[in-house]
């Protein structure tokens, strides 16, 4: 696919260039123990000085990625936050298998500015966090992590899924949906290659929705009221639930007034909020979340907010019914994982009932016509129990497709076959969502 391969063109020209005219440095923290993520929302607070040097500005852009980050572990964390600052100074780093990042500098006089600015902010972190960032001359035989994972990119982008990424994407609903699913994809091979990592998040809108976006942001909402999470967080909601409407191909693929919705991974209720007010008083809501203190405020935020159409549900959707146990994190009420023999010693765990919504639709004897999933890779597992209710009342989906390496293709591709007439729409002006409808 002559987009996907010109992604990798100019991953190559970069390591070609590096490998003969650049010098390599890697950069990493020198403390061991956990100083980003115990207390990440503190680095929201921290502004830039008017007359603030480009080191500190820097600095204080890349404590951004912090409370974003946070959730899933100081590992991750302290990379993001290591790119953030080299990627501001206009460089492409990459992540070394043994988690260092790589930093290739020209062999040039810029290569000293570079290296006395990386000494500033050493120093602007070292007072902040009283520990050092470390910097140590290496050399090019780095490039081969590169090289490695471009290969495995390539075989699994172009030879094997490559085929099929050039038909769904031609067949895609608008061009916006070709456009974006592109260059969602050519983001994942990025990461895929300097990352090493076989998801993406975030991931950038492309260029042709900005006057969309702008004209978006300036218009008036009325905002729900919704309590149990940080501001940032909360704004970041505002943003992409209702302003966005990440869950909605406006005018052509949203929910509808009377609709029965589901609403997997609820949250505090931001999204229910959402379809309560598209749905209206006879529609319905049925919202499903798995934490319970996050559960607590979806239920207060309801109330609050007048949504009596919504019931929260304390369950798992999944391919089968059971229990299973969830490790909470205890730096973000969004995020859980599953228990595994490893977290015996784990403080705060629950246990979770999981259903289908096959059973839970026939149980209640309903039609489903939305389905919203944001489930952290859980979603070909929701959908797989929710094959019959899918095959017979051809649902609205709106399905996040960022989470697992094979969503991408995976997903569509199983609801086509549940339903040969779904068309597909796609939209990553918030999360990376995929939209099928049954067509007209």
């Amino acid at each position: 696919m002559q987009q996907l391969e010109s992604a990798f063109k100019k991953i190559s020209r970069f390591i070609s260039r590096a490998e003969e005219k650049m010098e390599f440095y890697t950069l990493s923290i020198s403390e061991k123990k956990n100083i980003l993520i115990d207390n990440p929302q503190k680095h929201i607070a921290l502004r830039t000085r008017n007359d603030a040097n480009e080191a500190e500005i820097l600095f204080t852009t890349a404590l951004g990625v912090i409370p974003v980050f946070a959730p899933f572990g100081e590992a991750l964390t302290r990379q993001e936050f290591l790119l953030a600052l080299i990627q501001g100074m206009r460089l492409i780093p990459f992540v070394l298998s043994d988690g260092r990042i790589a930093v290739p500098l020209y062999k040039d006089f810029s290569t000293q500015d570079a290296l006395r600015l990386l000494n500033d902010l050493d120093g602007i972190f070292y007072k902040r966090f009283n520990c050092r960032l470390e910097l140590a001359k290496t050399d090019a035989s780095e490039m081969t992590i590169l090289e490695q994972r471009m290969s495995g990119a390539r075989r699994y982008y172009l030879e094997e899924h490559g085929d099929w990424t050039a038909r769904f994407t031609e067949s895609l609903e608008d061009e916006l949906s070709r456009v974006s699913f592109v260059s969602f994809l050519r983001q994942r091979i990025k990461a895929h290659i300097l990352k090493g990592t076989p998801a993406c998040y975030p991931v950038a809108p492309p260029a042709q929705s900005a006057a969309w976006r702008r004209q978006r942001e300036n218009a008036d909402y009325d905002f729900p009221v919704l309590n149990g999470c940080r501001e940032d967080v909360r704004n970041f909601f505002y943003r992409d639930t209702f302003i966005y409407e990440q869950y909605a191909v406006p005018g052509k693929v949203e929910a509808s007034p009377g609709d029965v919705v589901i609403d997997a991974g609820a949250f505090i209720g931001d999204t229910a909020c959402y379809f309560s007010r598209k749905v209206g008083k006879e529609g319905r809501v049925l919202a499903f979340e798995i934490v319970p203190e996050t559960i607590d405020f979806a239920r207060q935020n309801m109330r609050i907010n007048g949504c009596d159409n919504v019931e929260i549900l304390p369950n798992a959707l999944s391919d089968a019914s059971s229990t299973f146990t969830v490790v909470l994190n205890p730096h973000s009420n969004s995020a859980a994982f599953v228990a595994d023999a490893s977290d015996d010693d784990a403080k705060d765990v629950v246990s979770v009932d999981a259903v289908t919504l096959d059973d839970l639709a026939a149980e209640r004897a309903i039609t489903v016509d939305f389905i919203k999933a944001d489930i952290e890779g859980a979603e070909m597992r929701m959908l797989r129990g929710a094959a019959r209710t899918i095959a017979r009342d051809a649902p609205v989906c709106a399905i996040c497709l960022y989470h697992r390496q094979e969503d991408y293709w995976q997903i569509p591709q199983f609801l086509k076959e549940l339903r040969p007439d779904y068309a597909f729409w796609f939209r990553c002006e918030a999360e990376p969502v995929l939209f099928a409808r049954k067509k007209n």
